[in-house]
C-alpha cells in the first residue's frame, strides 16, 4: 500500500497557474513596446542627424561673434622708441601713468588704489586729402591689463563721484581734428602688482596698441 499524494489546494493551484501566465507573458515582447518605437523611428533618426548639427552651429556662431573679423583684437603693436604708434591715421602715444595720491572725495572700496593714465592723441590724417568726408577714427575706453596675470579692469569715474568732463575723455573723439588726451582712471586693489599694460583699439581690424606701464 501506498501513501497517496496529498490534494493540492485550490487556492495554491490557482497561484501556481497566475505565476506560469505571468512567466509567459513576460516571455513575450511587448506588443505596445515595439509599436512607440516603429512610430518614432523617424523622429529619433531626425534628433541623432539634428542635434550634433545644431550644438556645433551654437559654437561657430558663438565663436564668430567673438572673433571673427576682428571682434575681437588679437595682435598687439608695441610703441617705437618715441612712444607712439600711428594707427588708423592717428598717432597714439606718448604714455604717463601714476597712481593716485590725493583721492579726497573719491568713492574707492577699502582696500584700492585709483591708477592713472594719459594717452596722447593727435589725429593727424583726420581730412583726406582731397574729400570732404572726414576719416572717422573711433575707439573704445583702454583697458588696463596686469602682464603676468592677464587680469583686466575697465575704466571708472562717475561710479567713483568724479564728473564727467569732455576735457578729459576716456574714449577717442571720433570729430576731433586737434591733438588731445584720453585721460583714463582704474580701480586696482591694493595687492596687485605691476607691470601693467594698456591696451587701445582705434582700427578695429585686430590689431591694438599696447602700451607697457609700471606706476
Amino acid at each position: 500500500m501506498t501513501i497517496p499524494t496529498p490534494p493540492r489546494a485550490p487556492m495554491a493551484a490557482a497561484a501556481s497557474a497566475s505565476d506560469a501566465q505571468t512567466s509567459a507573458a513576460a516571455s513575450v515582447p511587448s506588443r505596445r513596446s515595439r509599436g512607440w518605437w516603429r512610430r518614432n523611428l523617424i523622429a529619433l533618426l531626425v534628433l541623432a542627424v539634428v542635434a550634433p548639427a545644431l550644438g556645433g552651429y551654437v559654437w561657430w556662431d558663438g565663436w564668430y561673434a567673438a572673433y571673427g573679423h576682428g571682434a575681437r583684437p588679437t595682435t598687439p603693436v608695441a610703441p617705437g622708441e618715441n612712444g607712439t604708434v600711428t594707427m588708423a591715421g592717428t598717432t597714439f602715444g606718448p604714455i604717463e601713468s601714476g597712481i593716485a595720491v590725493d583721492t579726497e572725495g573719491f568713492d574707492l572700496p577699502a582696500g584700492t588704489s585709483f591708477h592713472i593714465a594719459t594717452v596722447g592723441v593727435d589725429p593727424q590724417e583726420f581730412v583726406d586729402p582731397g574729400a570732404e568726408t572726414p576719416v572717422m577714427v573711433s575707439c573704445a575706453s583702454p583697458v588696463l591689463v596686469q602682464q603676468s596675470t592677464g587680469r583686466r579692469w575697465t575704466p571708472l569715474r562717475t561710479e567713483l563721484g568724479i564728473p564727467y568732463s569732455s576735457e578729459e575723455p576716456d574714449s577717442c573723439e571720433t570729430l576731433a581734428e586737434e591733438p588731445y588726451q584720453l585721460v583714463v582712471g582704474f580701480v586696482v586693489p591694493d595687492d596687485v602688482e605691476g607691470p601693467f599694460w594698456l591696451d587701445v583699439d582705434p582700427a578695429g581690424d585686430g590689431s591694438f596698441i599696447r602700451f607697457p606701464i609700471d606706476p
